[in-house]
């Protein structure tokens, strides 16, 4: 019996674009980066970035130090650097799968996230070599695209994924979707500006912009539920991450910026303003990354050739 193309019985519809073991790796590859926000937004608050001037050393030299006698902005910034250096094989890993056993536009994906796990590396190095030069300016710089690079891998991640497969309800949502995310990322630039710079136009722009996140979030959120999109899950999860985050953001203020007589850099340490701090610049970057996904989901299209994909498949399932 002779098979028609593009029918049901056709091997060559019923091949998965991507192997399994690589939508797994993709969300390996995130996971394994995700240490490195919270190593990173602790080096920030603790004032640690230079603790080592040495800008490059080997990913083995962080176990060549004795945990009990080193200070621990040592450790802070030397644990940052070494999961960078996993984060980068593991793209490199993710890479070199996605070219030879991915089809079509995929293969690239992997090529994609190792530029900029990469490029952010280069930075970090720059950061440290050039700090005499342009130390605040290119720590902010570094920050800010070390969130472009974990939303990369996110959206490499949600791309490779069966969800991004099936038809899409929220399709008119594009748009808003595409000026949230945006607006979120320009609300963390101005962060970051006044995390390392304190300028005082960043400052007031940070503020301001937090109240049209919150406003276009609910937007977008009650949309997203009414499409009865799966990407309305994520959605819950955005809303509960904005509404938490103000909280943070102006604990945070208030015991850096409203210490009366001390300058903001000279407020000392301790653990309740390190929490709000990081806590602060942790849940902006989750805010971040959860709108990416969203969006990416939001921006796909109906794959009807890639039979095999079941329409119902759990939202970021990597299986």
């Amino acid at each position: 019996m002779a098979v028609e193309p593009g029918s049901e019985m056709n091997p060559a519809s019923t091949m998965s674009p991507v192997p399994n073991w690589l939508r797994a790796w993709a969300w390996l590859t995130l996971v394994a980066a995700l240490p490195l926000a919270v190593l990173g937004a602790e080096t920030t608050t603790k004032g640690v970035g230079m603790a080592d001037q040495v800008s490059l050393r080997e990913p083995w030299y962080f176990f060549t130090l004795n945990l009990k006698e080193t200070p621990v902005g040592l450790l802070i910034e030397h644990a940052h650097r070494l999961f960078g250096w996993a984060v980068g094989l593991c793209a490199i890993v993710l890479a070199v799968g996605l070219q030879l056993a991915a089809t079509g536009w995929r293969r690239y994906l992997g090529w994609l996230a190792l530029a900029m796990v990469s490029a952010q590396g280069i930075f970090g190095i720059l950061r440290v070599k050039w700090n005499a030069l342009a130390g605040d300016e290119l720590a902010a710089f570094h920050g800010c695209f070390a969130q472009l690079a974990f939303a990369t891998l996110v959206a490499v991640a949600v791309l490779l994924s069966r969800t991004w497969q099936t038809p899409n309800a929220a399709a008119h949502l594009r748009k808003l979707a595409i000026a949230f995310v945006v607006l979120v990322y320009v609300q963390i630039v101005f962060g970051a500006i006044v995390r390392h710079l304190l300028h005082p136009h960043a400052q007031r722009l940070h503020v301001l912009l937090a109240f049209a996140v919150v406003g276009l979030a609910f937007s977008l959120v009650t949309r997203l539920r009414a499409s009865g999109d799966p990407a309305s899950r994520l959605g819950r999860v955005l809303l509960v991450l904005v509404l938490i985050q103000p909280i943070f953001g102006v604990e945070a203020w208030m015991r850096r910026f409203a210490v009366p007589g001390v300058l903001p850099k000279m407020v000392p340490n301790d653990w309740a303003l390190d929490f709000t701090r990081s806590g602060h610049h942790l849940l902006g970057t989750a805010i971040f990354l959860v709108s990416v996904a969203l969006t990416v989901l939001v921006c796909r299209t109906a794959r009807t050739n890639e039979a095999s994909v079941s329409t119902d498949q759990p939202l970021g399932d990597a299986a």
